[in-house]
């Protein structure tokens, strides 16, 4: 663990799926790409949310997007989240406490 952040090897042992370890350390470490990452690299013309005019980055999608409130809910329920306001830090502080498991269409094993 580096930090906060789990390192790789560490993610692996959640997923056996190295497709998906890359996804869940860039999602971890906010390396994701997204409009607001892109934008602050000037690649990007605007950093906003179309739906919310919020910064679109990695928290803002997984954690406030109108536009994903549905599949956020699902997901909340399966973690068994109540917290209607959790943060990304605490949203990847309780990945010890509960078990999901990661789909990622069409994804090859290692």
């Amino acid at each position: 663990m580096i930090g906060n952040v789990p390192d790789i090897i560490t993610i692996s042992k959640w997923t056996e799926n190295r497709v998906q370890d890359r996804l869940i350390s860039r999602i971890i470490s906010k390396t994701i790409i997204t409009p607001g990452l892109l934008h602050r690299f000037n690649l990007h013309p605007d950093p906003l949310c179309i739906v919310c005019n919020e910064n679109n980055d990695i928290s803002h999608i997984l954690l406030k997007c109108k536009k994903y409130a549905s599949f956020r809910v699902i997901l909340w329920n399966k973690l068994n989240i109540v917290e209607p306001n959790i943060t990304y830090d605490v949203c990847w502080g309780m990945r010890g406490t509960c078990k999901v498991e990661w789909n990622v269409a069409h994804a090859p094993n290692r």
